[in-house]
C-alpha cells in the first residue's frame, strides 16, 4: 500500500472518529444540545441542524441503554483510537515526520489494542450513574466504619457486632442497592427520552412536554426521598459509632439495622408506585354485571403474548425499551383505562414515553394483585419472585437466597408468575373493551 493511500485511509478514519465523538458530545451536553435545538426551531437552521442533532440523540440513547453500544462508544476508547490514528495520519502526511513512517503499524496496532482493551473493561465492568456510585460509596463507608469499630471492641462484643454487621450489609446489598439502582436507571432513562423528544421534534407539543416533565418530577422526587433516607441512616450510624459504651452501642446498632428494613421498603415502594395519583390500581375495573375473573376471556390470547409480557417485565425500569413493547399495541383499552383514572387529562393516547409509563403501572398492578394471603403459598411465591426479580432488579441467586428456595424453583415460579400476569392483563383488556363498546353505544343512544 502506497503512503498516499495509507494516509488517506488514516485521515478518513480520523474524521470518522472525530464525527462520532462530536455526536456523543452533542447527545450528552445540555448547552450544545439546547443551542442546536434552538437553531432547529428556526427555518434557517432547521435544515442544517436536524440531520446533526437527531443522530446524536439516537446515539446517546443507545449508549444510555448500556451493553456493547456503551462499550464501543466509550469516550476513553474513542479518544485512544482517535489519538493513535491521528498521529499515524500526521506521520504519513507530513514529510518532516517521514523518518517515523516505519513505526506507523506499531502505532496503529497499539491504538487498536488500547481500544479493544477499553471495550473489554467497560463490557465487564460498566460505568455507573452518579446516583448509583453514591449509594455504593455509602455502602463502603458503612462497612469500613463498622469494621473499624469491631476491631477496636472487646472480644466479648465482637461476635454480636459481627452478626449485626453481616445483617446490615446483607440488607444493603440485597434489598437496598439493587432497587435503588433500578430507580436511578429509570430516572435517567425518562430524562433521556424527554430530551430526545424535545430536541428531535421541530415543534414539541407543550402539553406533552408538561406531562412528561410531571412524570419525571414524580420519579425524581421519589428517588430523592430514598437518597435522603440513606444519607440520614449513614449519619445516624456515624453518631452511633462514637458511643464508647459497648452494650448501649450494640442495642442501638440492632435498632439501626431494623430501621434499614424500613428504608428497603420505601425504596421498593418508590419502584412499585406509578408516577401518577392512580386510585386503586390493583382493584377491579368498572364492569357491568361481571368481573374479569368470572366473565371469561372473550377473545383468545394472541400467540406470543406471554413472551411479550416477559420482555416487557424485563424492561420494566428501562423506559426506552418499555415504550416499544408489543403490549402497548395489544392493550389499548387497558392503557386508556389507567390513563383515565390518573391525573393525566383527556383520553388521547399520549406520547410513547407516557404510554410506556402507563404500561409499567399496569404491569406493576398485575404483579401486586398476585399478593394473596399466606395460605396461598404458590401464588405468594409468584408475587415475591416477580417483585424481586423485575421490580427490584434482584438476580435469580439473590431471589433464591432471600426466599430460601432453589434456583430451579425461582425459574419455575417466575415462569408461572409471568403466565399469571399475562392472563390477568389480557382478561382485563377484554373487560375494558366490553366497557368501551358499552359506553359508545350509550353515547350514540
Amino acid at each position: 500500500m502506497s503512503p498516499l493511500v495509507g494516509g488517506a485511509i488514516a485521515f478518513a478514519v480520523t474524521i470518522g472518529l472525530a464525527g462520532i465523538g462530536f455526536l456523543r458530545l452533542l447527545g450528552t451536553s445540555d448547552r450544545l444540545g439546547s443551542l442546536v435545538s434552538r437553531l432547529m426551531r428556526r427555518k434557517a437552521g432547521a435544515a442544517l441542524a436536524r440531520p446533526i442533532v437527531v443522530p446524536g440523540q439516537r446515539l446517546q440513547r443507545r449508549v444510555a441503554r448500556g451493553g456493547l453500544w456503551a462499550a464501543f462508544l466509550h469516550p476513553s476508547g474513542l479518544a485512544l483510537a482517535f489519538v493513535s490514528v491521528g498521529l499515524a495520519s500526521a506521520i504519513v502526511a507530513v514529510p518532516a515526520l517521514s523518518e517515523w513512517s516505519g513505526r506507523v503499524p506499531w502505532l496503529l496496532g497499539s491504538g487498536l489494542a488500547s481500544y479493544v482493551a477499553c471495550v473489554g473493561v467497560v463490557s465487564l465492568w460498566p460505568t455507573s450513574l452518579p446516583g448509583i456510585r453514591g449509594v455504593r460509596q455509602t455502602r463502603r463507608r458503612v462497612a469500613s466504619g463498622l469494621s473499624l469499630r469491631i476491631d477496636s471492641s472487646s472480644l466479648t462484643a465482637r461476635a454480636e457486632l459481627d452478626v449485626l454487621r453481616s445483617a446490615a450489609l446483607s440488607q444493603i446489598d440485597d434489598l437496598i442497592v439493587p432497587p435503588f439502582t433500578q430507580l436511578v436507571q429509570r430516572d435517567a432513562g425518562i430524562q433521556s427520552e424527554i430530551r430526545f423528544y424535545e430536541r428531535s421534534s421541530l415543534r414539541p407539543n407543550p402539553e406533552v412536554v408538561i406531562r412528561l416533565q410531571t412524570i419525571q418530577a414524580h420519579c425524581v422526587e421519589a428517588t430523592r426521598r430514598c437518597a435522603q433516607r440513606a444519607i440520614d441512616a449513614e449519619a445516624r450510624l456515624y453518631a452511633l459509632l462514637q458511643d464508647r459504651d459497648e452494650r448501649a452501642f450494640i442495642s442501638a446498632l440492632d435498632s439501626w439495622v431494623a430501621d434499614l428494613g424500613h428504608l428497603a421498603t420505601e425504596v421498593a415502594g418508590a419502584l412499585t408506585l406509578p408516577p401518577w395519583d392512580v386510585q386503586t390500581l390493583t382493584s377491579e375495573p368498572r364492569v357491568r354485571g361481571s368481573t374479569p375473573m368470572n366473565r371469561g376471556i372473550a377473545e383468545r390470547m394472541p400467540s406470543g403474548f406471554v413472551e411479550s409480557t416477559r420482555h416487557a417485565l424485563r424492561a420494566l425500569n428501562k423506559p426506552g425499551l418499555l415504550m416499544k413493547s408489543d403490549l402497548v399495541r395489544l392493550l389499548p383499552e387497558s392503557l386508556a383505562e389507567v390513563r383515565r383514572r390518573s391525573a393525566a387529562p383527556g383520553r388521547s393516547t399520549g406520547s410513547p414515553l407516557e404510554q410506556g409509563q402507563i404500561l409499567r403501572a399496569l404491569l406493576v398492578g398485575a404483579i401486586e394483585r398476585l399478593n394473596v394471603p399466606s395460605n396461598e403459598e404458590l401464588t405468594a411465591y409468584q408475587f415475591q419472585v416477580l417483585r424481586m426479580q423485575y421490580v427490584m432488579g434482584l438476580t435469580v441467586v439473590q431471589v433464591g437466597v432471600r426466599l430460601s428456595i432453589a434456583e430451579k424453583t425461582v425459574f419455575r415460579r417466575s415462569k408461572e408468575g409471568v403466565e399469571a400476569v399475562a392472563n390477568d392483563i389480557w382478561c382485563r383488556e377484554q373487560v375494558a373493551r366490553t366497557e368501551a363498546v358499552a359506553e359508545d353505544n350509550e353515547s350514540r343512544a
